[in-house]
């Protein structure tokens, strides 16, 4: 039993990684106006939707994995809205990238290539504490589906 709550909980943090990291191209969620963010935050979530049931279905058949799949896309959802919403989260940590300002900011290493929006906004506390619960969130949701599977 250990063994697959070992597995299921690898098999998530991959998903993860590769859903919010690897095939994250914005998406437009980050939007203020509704007729670009939803589609956007919709393909998003449904791609958690997709990769969780992958996971879930040969475990628990096709229905359980189909309700906690969209259970875990409903909560990427919500929870990536409120990080990102310029009305909301986003207005403090500024997850808005700015597309105007495109004065480049060569970093103390000449590594790190950043505008000047993009450094000032992270190294705000509030950008971290957003982006850290965001990830919680999601961590815990996970962990919520393998639980209820084990």
């Amino acid at each position: 039993m250990i063994e697959l709550w070992f597995w299921l909980i690898v098999a998530f943090q991959i998903k993860h990684f590769l859903v919010d990291y690897i095939l994250q191209r914005g998406f437009a969620k980050f939007s203020a106006d509704w007729r670009v963010w939803i589609p956007g935050l919709l393909v998003h979530a449904g791609m958690h939707v997709i990769g969780t049931f992958i996971i879930l279905a040969p475990i628990s058949g096709v229905f359980i994995a189909a309700n906690l799949a969209l259970f875990n896309g409903g909560v990427h959802f919500i929870m990536d809205r409120l990080k990102a919403s310029p009305n909301l989260w986003g207005r403090e940590g500024r997850w808005i990238k700015s597309i105007e300002n495109r004065e480049v900011y060569v970093g103390d290493d000449d590594d790190s290539i950043l505008t000047k929006h993009e450094k000032y906004f992270q190294t705000k506390p509030q950008f971290w504490w957003a982006l850290g619960f965001d990830q919680m969130i999601h961590h815990l949701t996970d962990l919520v589906c393998v639980l209820w599977v084990v």
